[in-house]
């Protein structure tokens, strides 16, 4: 997932271990922290999302992820947010 987003109302303290970090903090003391992780799970993904993210355009790429990772094809494009 690529972008920019602003977390709001917490934080967890999650390292991702051997999981792949999907998003992470910007803030200095933040940077070992994981916002948004992915881990293989047998034949599927195991996916945590560890705080409230203020852009609904987070949702849509984590949503994206989550069906390209599935090998699900939108039948059409939807709206932003």
């Amino acid at each position: 997932m690529s972008g920019t987003f602003s977390a709001s109302k917490y934080a967890d303290w999650v390292k991702a271990g051997k999981a792949e970090m999907l998003a992470g903090y910007g803030q200095w003391h933040m940077k070992d922290y994981a916002a948004a992780t992915r881990h293989r799970c047998g034949k599927g993904w195991g996916y945590y999302v560890g705080t409230v993210v203020k852009e609904s355009a987070f949702y849509d790429a984590l949503v994206a992820c989550l069906m390209a990772d599935a090998g699900i094809k939108p039948l059409f494009v939807p709206p932003e947010g």
